[in-house]
């Protein structure tokens, strides 16, 4: 089923204007401050990713980018560390420079205690044409430094790695790495057999047990584009959900040793299947378990449509599917789902080319979530703006718009002003 926002909107204005009884003060709208710097440029597609990392309690950003603050073509990885100051939101940033590292790029970052020293580390896409997974290990401040360096092995030649994600795949307590390849497919490894992760060294191997994930559908071509990691199944057991122009699969996995894949089964998204896509996974019901939002980024035969994926538990996803434009031109870069409004269900950003949507949940939690469309409040925000992420990042109980301005380009944080403003 697909919702125009035009009728989406026509109808908030209908349920604005009925009689209620009696006067009553307009609910408070969603809405978002002036941008606010991060201070990292040249921004990869998959933005950051988001973490203590340096023990203070609050929650930072962590950039993954192929170069150096100066420009040099050195990967490096910035942590901006949030300071919710008593005046404004600012960061102070962090590089660290693999300096001894022969691939041309970093383009994605996850973060996970690999090395069971209670604060996060960092799994880095290598996109460089020797295409790797690397490990940093944090030193509890912030400044991280290259541990461990799993190259992908495809024959044939290069295959840049593009996205990465981490979850406990097999129970054992311990984060599995999830990496996406470019012109490939999904790979997932266990980190268990590596032990605490060595700072200074760099075997020269590709890396422990790995298991590859391919389409539930046969498919000419295959390239991973869109990475979820959660427990969908309610197993107790993280899996994956990996998106191409194939369309999505659901991989689950084993319990313990080796790690290896159970099952893997379509996700009917009912929007086109592209070979880019925007994915969020949170609880969009309120019943417990994880639910999906996804988005193509790329052009399609109609206007930009989002799917969001109800699941019932078990890992079977029912779509509603809602056009966020009625430009057939326009095309979503980049989406957020966050309780933007703090009345306990899951509200959804969705930015691009043409579209800047604001998805708010009227159901309530607990109930089957249903969208009104608005347009996306325009008053801060510099076009074009790729929302990537939602984050309470300045303290305040309410997540905040992370994003960058363009397409590769500066990343800010837009702060949610949600019952501030008049």
């Amino acid at each position: 089923m697909t919702r125009p926002l035009a009728s989406a909107l026509a109808a908030l204005a209908a349920l604005s204007a009925c009689d209620t009884g009696g006067p009553s003060d307009p609910p408070p709208e969603i809405s978002f401050g002036p941008a606010v710097a991060v201070g990292v440029d040249g921004v990869p597609r998959p933005g950051p990713a988001v973490g203590d990392v340096d023990g203070d309690g609050r929650a930072d950003l962590v950039v993954a980018t192929p170069q150096t603050p100066s420009g040099e073509s050195l990967p490096t990885l910035y942590a901006a560390l949030a300071d919710a100051g008593p005046d404004a939101l600012s960061f102070r940033v962090l590089p660290s420079t693999a300096s001894n590292r022969d691939a041309c790029c970093w383009v994605s970052a996850a973060l996970a205690d690999l090395d069971g020293d209670g604060d996060p580390d960092a799994v880095v896409a290598g996109g460089g044409s020797a295409g790797a997974v690397d490990l940093l290990s944090n030193d509890g401040s912030g400044r991280f430094a290259l541990a461990e360096s799993w190259r992908v092995d495809v024959l044939g030649g290069a295959d840049p790695v593009g996205l990465v994600a981490v979850g406990d795949l097999d129970g054992d307590g311990r984060p599995e790495v999830v990496s996406a390849r470019y012109f490939g497919a999904a790979d997932a490894f266990d980190t268990g057999e590596v032990g605490p992760a060595r700072v200074g060294s760099r075997p020269a191997t590709v890396g422990p047990t790995r298991v590859r994930l391919r389409p539930a559908t046969e498919h000419g071509e295959y390239s991973v584009r869109g990475l979820a990691v959660a427990d969908f199944d309610g197993d107790g057991r993280d899996d994956v959900v990996h998106g191409s122009a194939a369309g999505l699969t659901l991989a689950t996995f084993g319990a313990g040793a080796p790690l290896r894949v159970a099952s893997q089964r379509v996700v009917p998204a009912l929007v086109p299947s592209t070979a880019s896509l925007s994915m969020a996974a949170a609880d969009l019901d309120g019943d417990g378990d994880t639910d999906l939002v996804v988005a193509p980024e790329a052009p399609t035969p109609r206007p930009p449509e989002v799917a969001a994926l109800v699941n019932d538990g078990s890992g079977q996803f029912t779509s509603t599917v809602l056009a966020v434009s009625d430009d057939p031109s326009a095309e979503v870069n980049g989406l957020a789902a966050a309780d933007f409004d703090g009345d306990g269900d899951v509200d959804v950003v969705v930015t691009g080319i043409g579209v800047a949507a604001l998805l708010v949940n009227t159901a309530g939690r607990g109930a089957p979530p249903a969208y009104e469309g608005r347009e996306l409040p325009g008053g801060p925000f510099v076009a074009p703006l790729v929302v990537v992420l939602a984050a309470d990042l300045d303290e305040d109980g309410r997540p905040d718009l992370v994003g960058r301005h363009g397409f590769g380009s500066e990343l800010v944080v837009y702060p949610n002003r949600f019952g501030l403003e008049g």
